[in-house]
């Protein structure tokens, strides 16, 4: 994650656990392809597939021990560990619950993506071996939901939160300007951000009663997920039509706060910043709404089994349709592969970023290609991994092989 412009890495347990699972979960290489230096991995079938060991704090795929060395076994231990006892502190809310607050990156603020990313890696070990799972730990996988639809509903534009609550006085007028009041912490919009929070609280919801959780009212029909769940649509689709309709400004945006122009009403859906806090070229991130697709063709089902929600089950629906035929019609570059950011004018901004949604994740996000197409997916990931990608570097020490890998404008 890296927030605040500083390095992922160290003691932040966030950035580590990203970074093991996306060391085990990267897609095959295929044989042919001139990139020996990156070790093949196989990319699970499911993401509950994780296996847990010993005490509770590692992670490993039965499927990935043949690649799976003993750094990344640390790093998952190391890493697990830290999201468990360094991040977790319970804050009160002004309806007098007490939800968890799970600080991430280098800040000792909640980032939705972040956040999500921790609790999963947590959530998928209770799935496995639910015995060594904690009363305390099951309240924070809820409390922590509960944290997030409570943050959303505040802000469904801002992407990380305070763990109190700041009054607006004792603000900068440049705090205030950049939407960091009440509990916001950073008020950019990440589109991804909000898919996270949908994703994971599909995921708690689907495990209530095989891990033993008690989330109460929490995803009732008329409960606070519910009503964040709603909202989150709601911004979506107004953001759809972002130069028409939005009210979302900010301060490091071109164009008045308001990002530069694009075409209104192709389907995909506007976002401010990618998931690293940068701004981009244009205002529609491929990758991003390819993951928010894939969610959302998720919670169609969800919301008519669970809610009985048809209203949201159809935006949704329209929603993730809208976003396929934005994809297919403004997507892709001339090469025939995804671009990475594009404005429905015909502009094209061609590059990845080392993160989470990014192009090279693409088989990860959407492993079932619902949404994005098998063709696009090889050549995108062929142009990535090449030097026609400038964020794309290589190099070497003297004693080792050329080395290469993802950049970005943030790391």
């Amino acid at each position: 994650m890296g927030r605040g412009g500083a390095p992922e890495g160290g003691a932040d347990g966030a950035g580590k656990l990203m970074a093991c699972w996306l060391s085990l979960a990267l897609p095959t290489v295929a044989a042919d392809e001139p990139h020996s230096w990156l070790v093949p991995v196989l990319l699970p079938e499911s993401t509950s597939a994780w296996t847990g060991i010993g005490d509770g704090q590692q992670l490993v795929h039965s499927e990935l021990a043949a690649t799976c060395t003993e750094a990344h076994a640390k790093l998952c231990e190391d890493s697990l560990s830290s999201a468990i006892d360094g991040t977790f502190t319970e804050i009160t809310l002004p309806d007098g619950t007490n939800p968890t607050h799970v600080a991430t990156g280098d800040i000792g603020d909640m980032w939705i993506r972040d956040s999500t990313e921790q609790l999963t890696a947590i959530l998928q070990h209770a799935e496995i071996k639910p015995d060594s799972t904690t009363p305390e730990m099951r309240r924070a996988l809820v409390g922590a939901l509960r944290a997030q639809a409570f943050f959303i509903l505040e802000d469904p534009y801002a992407n990380s939160f305070r763990s109190s609550r700041v009054d607006s006085a004792s603000l900068t007028k440049s705090d205030r300007g950049l939407r960091r009041v009440g509990w916001v912490a950073t008020g950019n919009y990440e589109l991804d951000s909000s898919g996270y929070f949908l994703r994971y609280m599909m995921d708690v919801a689907e495990r209530c009663e095989e891990l033993q959780l008690n989330p109460k009212d929490l995803l009732d029909a008329d409960g606070l997920a519910h009503s964040a769940a709603k909202l989150v649509l709601k911004t979506w689709a107004t953001e759809r039509s972002h130069t028409a309709k939005s009210s979302y400004t900010y301060p490091e945006l071109s164009n008045h706060g308001k990002g530069a122009p694009v075409k209104d009403d192709i389907g995909l859906i506007w976002t401010g910043f990618g998931p690293s806090d940068n701004r981009y070229l244009h205002g529609y991130m491929i990758s991003s709404n390819v993951f928010v697709a894939v969610v959302l063709e998720r919670l169609v089902t969800f919301a008519t089994k669970v809610w009985k929600d048809e209203a949201m089950a159809d935006l949704a629906a329209d929603l993730a349709a809208g976003i396929k035929k934005g994809l297919q019609a403004h997507g892709k570059a001339k090469g025939g592969h995804y671009c990475f950011t594009v404005d429905g004018l015909g502009g094209c901004e061609e590059m990845d970023d080392a993160n989470l949604p990014s192009l090279l994740s693409l088989p990860l996000l959407d492993p079932d290609q619902s949404i994005v197409e098998i063709d696009a997916t090889i050549l995108t990931r062929q142009w990535v991994l090449s030097k026609k990608n400038s964020y794309y570097n290589c190099g070497r020490r003297p004693e080792t092989s050329e080395v290469c890998g993802i950049g970005s404008t943030h790391t």
